[in-house]
């Protein structure tokens, strides 16, 4: 991995190719929809409207004083983070392994070598590991920094800070698995992440039922009415058996996936 990483860094492609999706990350990641940070955040969306109104929409009628107001929906906001984090990667996840399997690095420095000197198995489980550190890093800033931003974390069940990162951690690990599947079959960037973004967006639509099998569409999407469901995957109340199912749907993308790409790329002619 560190001869992986002293090839990205003198890859003028990859780089570029990096901080061009590292910033479609962060654009993704900070379009929080419903979410609050601040009072001045809180005053502006209740200027829209009289404080009544305000109060019915948000389900507020029990806080008398904008501080109480966004107490409460700090404290909501928890639930958030998950979503907001994985929204982040998902564009990062899709697009990574064309940086570290392009044909850029393939010549001089890259994988052409690596299949000469360790054979077919290494350098791909390498580069899937080397994405999920990456992955790791910057999913569990995203999670920290959300919360720390947006919510009131101190009082929140320290249960439900926990599950919410597992959640999180485990899309990551399963998207990463996924990805470098769906390019190992495709071989090319501009056609592996073109379908996996239409996949994500089209298939469970077009297919009833697809999106119970798909990580992304488990973890609920947060807005102004999900504090009604006590007993989501992201809730403080989550049952343990909505978990589990969560957990068995991330597993088979983690065990086959990357099993499948390393077979598939056992057989393949690189070029």
């Amino acid at each position: 991995m560190k001869a992986q990483l002293y090839a990205l860094s003198r890859s003028r492609f990859c780089l570029i190719f990096l901080a061009v999706t590292l910033l479609i990350s962060v654009i993704l990641f900070f379009d929080n929809g419903d979410v609050i940070g601040s009072r001045k955040e809180l005053e502006e969306m209740r200027g829209q409207r009289d404080l009544a109104a305000f109060q019915e929409r948000w389900d507020l009628r029990e806080a008398e004083t904008e501080e109480e107001m966004l107490a409460i929906l700090r404290l909501r906001q928890v639930a958030a983070a998950p979503f907001q984090a994985a929204g982040g990667m998902l564009f990062l996840l899709f697009l990574l392994p064309g940086a570290t399997l392009s044909p850029a690095l393939g010549k001089s420095r890259g994988i052409q070598r690596e299949l000469q000197r360790c054979g077919r198995i290494k350098p791909l489980i390498s580069r899937m590991l080397l994405s999920w550190v990456f992955c790791l890093l910057l999913s569990t800033a995203m999670y920290l920094w959300f919360l720390h931003r947006y919510t009131d974390w101190r009082a929140a069940p320290i249960g439900q800070l926990t599950r919410n990162y597992a959640v999180l951690q485990l899309y990551v690990l399963a998207g990463v698995g996924y990805s470098y599947l769906v390019y190992v079959l495709l071989r090319k960037t501009w056609l592996a992440a073109p379908v996996m973004l239409l996949s994500e967006a089209l298939l469970h639509r077009v297919i009833p039922g697809v999106y119970l099998f798909y990580p992304f569409e488990l973890i609920p999407y947060y807005n102004i009415v999900s504090h009604l469901d006590t007993e989501s995957l992201v809730a403080p109340g989550c049952p343990p058996g909505t978990f589990i199912g969560y957990c068995a749907v991330c597993a088979a993308y983690i065990i086959l996936c990357p099993t499948l790409a390393v077979l598939i790329f056992r057989r393949r002619e690189i070029r």
